[in-house]
């Protein structure tokens, strides 16, 4: 099961919509829209953006696919 996303990213070079599949295994799909709604704040779903950094190029930047194609695959 996986719940497909679409979103305005706005990275250094681009302003597009991208859409994504969530893959949503190890729960429900009411566990997990329930875990969402607590997430939701002024309509906007809050997380925890610690580990994030927002001058990488997650489109054009080879090393960095590379690196979440890694991840993934490790994950999966």
């Amino acid at each position: 099961m996986a719940i497909f996303n679409i979103f305005k990213l706005k990275p250094i070079l681009t302003d597009k919509p991208f859409g994504a599949f969530l893959p949503i295994p190890m729960i429900t799909i009411e566990n997990f829209v329930m875990e969402m709604e607590k997430r939701i704040v002024d309509h906007v779903a809050v997380f925890n953006k610690t580990s994030y950094d927002d001058k990488i190029d997650l489109f054009a930047d080879i090393k960095v696919i590379k690196k979440i194609r890694k991840w993934t695959e490790e994950e999966s």
